[in-house]
């Protein structure tokens, strides 16, 4: 877990540069939809798992990610 001295760690389901703080969520970004962050001060998200997606950014755990619904699915702008 990152912290620093003036702060707590960025929280679940959001990330940021090391020594970033939960602090007013100043340097905190949410995970984008599609990826979760189960860990407090983390660096980056982790993508779902086989292709799926979340419905919302912030996702905290896999359990957040699901498959899309019938006849749609989920393009990943960053592949």
């Amino acid at each position: 877990m990152r912290t620093n001295c003036t702060g707590t760690p960025c929280n679940a389901g959001s990330f940021g540069p090391r020594g970033s703080t939960a602090a007013a969520n100043a340097t905190c970004t949410l995970c984008p939809v599609g990826q979760y962050q189960d860990q407090a001060g983390a660096e980056s998200c982790e993508k779902c798992p086989g292709g799926n997606t979340t419905a919302a950014s912030g996702a905290t755990n896999t359990t957040d990610c699901s498959a899309c619904a019938a006849g749609r699915y989920y393009h990943d702008a960053a592949s």
